[in-house]
Order: C-alpha cells, then structure tokens, then sequence
C-alpha cells in the first residue's frame, strides 16, 4: 500500500463531519485521499492565495494549480482566499469552496474580477448589502477628508487635505477616486485605510467617473467629451467626442461622436453608458473604440416611458448599472423621478422605477416618493443610494419596491452638521451632497459647496 507522510489535523465540522489540516504527524493512505486543482481565470493582480488549511497555496497566473497536500475520501474540505490581489485590486470567489472529498480528484474554478475583499466591484462601487445608521461622518466626529469651508487644492491626511469642488467618485475597495468640477477635471486618490488624499493630475474631465478596474472614464460637462485614463500610469485620452464640439452625433468613431454636457457615466462589464444631459438622451459607448450609439431618448425633454427608441427623459443626471438594469436620475424641477432601462432584452423597455415626478421631499412607496434635483446613484445590491441636492440629504430606494425613505440628512438643512442620526428626525446635515459611493461597508458622499468628502457608518 502507498503511504504519504504528511503533518495533518482533524477538526470538527459540524455539519459536514471532520476535515484534514496540517497540525499533527499521520500517515495519510494516498490510495484513499485525493488532490484538489484551482482553475483559476479573470486573475490580473498579484497576492492571491488559497488556505486549505493542510496548505496555504499560492497563485501566480490563470490556470490550473494543485494543492500539494493531499485531501481524505469523505472527509470535509473548506477553501477559503486568505489574501485578495492587488495591482489592480480584485475579489476571488471559490465555486463550491466547501464541501466532501469524493473518491477522485477534482477542480474548483475561482474567478476573479475588480474588487477588494470586501466584495465584487460593480459600475465604480462595491456591490455588498450595507448595514447603515444613517450617522454622517467617522466616528469621533471627523470628516473623513477635507475641512468644512475651506477650498484649495492642497494633499494630505483627513482634514489636512483641502478640495476645490469634489463631485463624482468611485472606489475599487481600497481606494476612492474622486473627480474635482473645477476648471482643469483635477483627479484626487484618497486611500481608504489611511484616508491620504493624493493628486493624480489634471484629466480634463469633471463631472462624471467609472472604471472597469483598470480605467477611468470621466465626463467632461463643459467640453463635451468622455475621457479614459490608465490607473496605472495616467495617460489621459479623449474616448469620444471633440473638446467644445458640443452637439449631437452618433458614430462608429469616438472622434466623430459628440456629446452635450454630458454628467454621469456608469459601466456594466461591456459597454459605457453616458446621461447626454443637454441631449436628453442616454449614449451607449465602446470603452475601447469609443463608438458611441444612442440607446434611449428622442432628444424631446419629456419623460415618457416606453420602448427605448421612443421613450424620452427630460435632463438625465444621475446613472448608476446593476443586475441587467439602467437606473436614470431625472434632475428636472418638472420630473423628479427615477427611471429604469431593462437591459435584458430589447427593444429596452423604459419604465418609472420611483418617485411621483414632482418637486418635494417626500418620503414612502415609489409611487407616492418625491425627490427634489435628485444627482446621483449608487447600489449596494439590496438599495439604490441617491443624493438629492434640495432635500440636503442621502434618500435610500429600495431596489424590490421602489420605496424611499431618508438616510441621512433632512430638508431644510443648508449647512455641513456633523450628526448623530439619520432620516428626517436626524441631525446629520448636508449643503450640497453630489458625489456617492460605497467601498462594501459605508457609503461616501461629497458635500460639494463645503469642500469635503463624509463617510456615513
């Protein structure tokens, strides 16, 4: 009989019996036990490892790696990823990482993608139900970056940092990417663990980012244009449109489509989807090529729901990708609503997800919820996260209901409160709260008119 000596343990597991770690001195029969393989794909960072608890491997590549330690026939195994690559920042999930060792060996996939460890990234955010108080800042007090009225272009650490006109973030788990509305598109890193606050350079955007993990697409309102930028080395291009040819056009070419102050950007793992504000319409564009297509709205500033070829939206603002559908924040006095685009199947039936259309702070289910220049969105896959500029606060929508309800901040609010509590009996307190992402644990928001990034816990 064939022997392995390896160093194992025993540990209870209660529903699924005893598995095999290296802890104490057996022989181990290799005739009864077998070898686990990782075929690993989507790896683009380095730093992933797996723990068996017999071995901790690791992985260097995309394909198959197999656990040196051999696994006993029966027994229960449990894989769990002990580090998370980084360069770009990724998030590993093990397919059927618990389970019995069968009489044979056997592969598990593991698939990559942008995120952290806390979670998969989607559209420029860690998509991961939040567990939230509606409280408006770190604790102790703190704002996260930045100081309250003061506005300079200055890097640094938490309240030593100083922003000129924060808008629009994403984050990638570990750091926040915030585009400053100024007149250069200044691009600011801010990493979370530490809060610094860095410089990355003028990209000439300034209204709207995304990234796919390894990009960042920004918007420039007043230019025209969509940019794209490497987070490695920051060469900025222009994707599409012409600086200051701010019109209409649909094209096979990024350099021959135009824009009309366009504002947010989100992406879902293909295509790039632009709010074409002046336009009215939404604009679907190839993040490589820059081809830009209209996917819905007329050009007519109305808000009718519909097939997307003939829908309209009247000022789209806020856009925000998640699970096949496009969620569109109108911003107009006249139509304060959210709108959905299912992108499951075409013809992409536009409909009203939440919100009357009038103009108020209203709290309750999506057809009586109000909202007052509603700017931008976010999911953590359970809710949508909205600032709305007038309602001084964060509104929550609940992604099966469409119901609303008030996170933090309350309506008659005008200056930066740092709060105990949330919703409309809070006292947490917004100026202008325009910027929003989650890294998987909080959310940030950008108070622009106050110069400062919040966290809310």
């Amino acid at each position: 009989m064939n022997r392995l000596r390896v160093s194992v343990s025993v540990c209870a597991v209660f529903t699924l019996g005893a598995c095999d770690s290296l802890a104490v001195t057996r022989f181990l029969d290799t005739a009864a036990s077998v070898r686990i393989t990782l075929s690993v794909s989507g790896l683009a960072g380095a730093g992933l490892t797996v723990d068996a608890g017999a071995e901790t491997l690791t992985v260097t590549g995309n394909g198959a790696h197999t656990f040196a330690s051999r696994f006993r026939r029966g027994r229960s195994y449990l894989l769990r990823v002990a580090s998370y690559p980084q360069n770009p920042n990724q998030y590993c999930a093990i397919t059927n990482s618990e389970g019995v060792a069968g009489n044979a060996d056997f592969t598990l996939p593991v698939t990559c993608s942008p995120g952290s460890a806390a979670g998969p990234m989607g559209s420029g955010t860690i998509i991961r139900p939040l567990t939230l108080s509606g409280n408006a800042d770190v604790k102790l007090g703190e704002i996260f970056a930045g100081a309250a009225g003061a506005s300079a272009a200055t890097d640094g650490i938490g309240s030593m940092a100083r922003f000129t006109a924060p808008t629009q973030m994403v984050t990638d788990g570990v750091y926040i990417y915030l585009q400053e509305s100024n007149a250069f598109g200044t691009l600011r890193r801010i990493t979370i663990a530490t809060r610094e606050v860095v410089t990355l350079g003028d990209s000439g955007g300034s209204d709207g980012i995304t990234t796919d993990g390894f990009n960042l697409y920004m918007t420039s309102y007043n230019s025209c244009t969509i940019r794209k930028t490497s987070i490695a080395n920051f060469g900025v291009t222009v994707l599409a449109g012409a600086n200051n040819a701010c019109t209409f056009n649909d094209a096979v070419t990024g350099s021959a489509a135009r824009f009309q102050n366009p504002l947010a950007i989100t992406f879902d793992g293909t295509w790039l989807y632009v709010a074409d504000y002046t336009n009215n319409r939404i604009r679907r564009v190839d993040p490589t090529t820059g081809a830009t297509t209209t996917l819905a709205g007329t050009g007519v500033a109305t808000s009718v729901n519909g097939p997307a070829a003939s829908a309209t939206f009247r000022f789209p603002h806020g856009l925000f990708y998640y699970s096949g559908k496009l969620y569109v924040a109108e911003s107009d006095p006249a139509s304060q609503a959210i709108r959905t685009i299912d992108l499951t199947a075409a013809p992409y039936n536009v409909s009203t997800f939440s919100g009357t259309g009038a103009w108020g702070c209203v709290d309750g289910a999506a057809g009586v919820a109000q909202f007052k220049k509603l700017r931008n969105l976010i999911s953590d896959g359970a809710y949508l996260y909205a600032t709305d500029k007038e309602c001084y606060g964060i509104r929550r929508i609940d992604l099966a209901t469409g119901a609303v309800s008030t996170l933090s901040g309350w309506e008659t609010r005008t200056t930066t409160v740092i709060g105990t509590g949330g919703g409309l009996a809070g006292t947490a307190g917004f100026r202008e709260p325009m910027g929003i992402t989650a890294d998987g644990t909080y959310l940030y928001v950008t108070d622009a008119s106050d110069f400062i990034l919040r966290r809310i816990e």
